[in-house]
């Protein structure tokens, strides 16, 4: 775990050497923290009326989410000593990026092989910004605030489609993804007893609606990691966290949980002989090819297996001029020519980069949920076990999303999971014990070391 030191800059984001190397006056200099917090929750803001529909409608979108972004790009030379650590600890991140820009040697199209090369480096420089300069509090709160808009927005206007709910958004499994993040933050706002009750009572007054929303959407896989999640952060609050008052109780129940899970396993998958994928798919209402995925899939198996090493370029496939390409889009329906995707992460870098791009996409789930589970273990609190949720669950949806193999995406969602470290313990203020906080505050007592 760091820990801050004199002379080091400690947690980055945090602490005063994460911030005094900043080029602005002394008196000024206090309200960076502030600044950087209002850029991303901004961000946040922009990203969600992005898949809005009604964020086609406002000129000048994309514009400013590229301005924050350069913002976030020139925090490596305003703020080195927070965020150099970080780039050091996470340059995996890059790789792909990198491979992108130099399959413009062979892409279709050099400019966008090199632009989609670019916007993902791009990605990652912001999701190194967020893991640097914003705590877990701060994370969840402005997120928070970007998601209950767009459940507002949806509740107003759920517009069902072939019955199923798609509210502010274009298709219902991004309404159903949007809502299980707000679900998280909500349980996370409810949970955080530094806080005053109001912004508790915010939290707790979302589960419900974002919970409807999910259930309208019909997204059964999503419901299902409501469920898992909801389970989850129960445990937390109602056994797991009272339990570390009692030494080695923690260890006692990881243990009898290795044990009760192992014999229900024996008796469902090996006495009774379930068939655990037929069971799965049943229970998230999937029929056998996954709505079509498993075609999509061996599609994606025969075009790496042509061009195994190099793939076809970044965005070399998916080109109306590409006559496969048109053939799977005729295979689902389509009259007109759509953006499509192969509905898996792997697959679709598999094909644009070949085999070293497939098992690269591999590496990289693995290193970020590797990196975000040790974070809880290492600190099992709150905020830890809201990152570590959403890393399972972005590395799941992998499977059938393309959400690693997509710029200013759920993949930053991910990546900050990833490359946070966990915060020092701030120094206790006897004066303000059981004291419910303000955000300003909390942040404040954060930025103490």
């Amino acid at each position: 775990m760091d820990t801050p030191s004199s002379g080091t800059p400690g947690y980055p984001g945090y602490g005063m050497a994460s911030y005094a190397d900043a080029p602005a006056p002394i008196g000024l200099r206090k309200y960076i923290p502030a600044l950087d917090i209002a850029a991303v929750g901004l961000w946040f803001l922009l990203f969600t009326l992005g898949q809005m529909r009604i964020g086609a409608g406002i000129p000048g979108l994309s514009a400013l989410r590229y301005l924050l972004a350069i913002y976030f790009v020139s925090g490596i030379v305003l703020y080195p000593s927070s965020l150099l650590p970080i780039i050091a600890k996470s340059w995996i991140v890059f790789v792909l990026p990198v491979m992108n820009a130099l399959s413009a040697l062979w892409a279709p199209s050099a400019s966008e092989a090199i632009r989609q090369g670019i916007l993902m480096a791009m990605t990652a420089v912001v999701s190194i910004f967020i893991a640097g300069r914003v705590s877990g509090r701060g994370f969840f709160y402005t997120y928070f605030a970007a998601e209950f808009f767009a459940m507002i927005v949806s509740i107003l206007h759920p517009t069902p489609v072939h019955g199923d709910w798609v509210g502010a958004f274009d298709q219902k499994n991004v309404l159903a993804i949007n809502m299980f993040v707000l679900y998280i933050c909500g349980f996370i706002l409810m949970l955080d007893s530094r806080m005053s009750p109001i912004y508790r009572l915010a939290g707790a007054s979302s589960l419900a609606p974002a919970a409807f929303l999910i259930v309208m959407s019909h997204s059964a896989t999503t419901l299902a990691f409501v469920g898992a999640g909801t389970l989850g952060f129960i445990v937390w609050a109602v056994v797991w966290r009272p339990a570390s008052k009692v030494p080695h109780l923690r260890m006692l129940l990881v243990l009898m949980a290795v044990l009760l899970v192992s014999i229900a396993a024996i008796l469902v998958f090996g006495i009774l002989e379930v068939n655990a994928g037929n069971s799965i798919l049943a229970l998230l209402g999937k029929d056998s090819t996954l709505t079509g995925r498993t075609y999509l899939w061996q599609q994606a198996r025969d075009v790496m297996a042509a061009h195994p090493w190099l793939g076809v370029g970044a965005n070399g496939f998916w080109r109306q001029e590409h006559g496969q390409a048109n053939s799977i889009i005729e295979y689902f329906y389509y009259k007109s020519w759509v953006k499509f995707s192969f509905h898996n992460s792997y697959y679709e870098n598999g094909v644009a980069l070949g085999y070293p791009g497939f098992y690269m996409t591999i590496i990289l789930a693995t290193w970020a949920l590797f990196n975000a589970l040790r974070n809880w273990v290492q600190k099992q609190d709150l905020f830890n076990m809201g990152f570590a949720t959403l890393a399972i669950l972005i590395v799941i949806r992998s499977n059938t999303e393309v959400d690693l193999a997509l710029e200013f995406g759920n993949i930053i969602l991910l990546y900050v999971a990833a490359m946070r470290r966990n915060e020092p313990v701030a120094v206790p203020d006897l004066s303000q014990q059981n004291r419910p906080e303000t955000l300003h505050h909390a942040f404040r007592q954060e930025r103490r070391t």
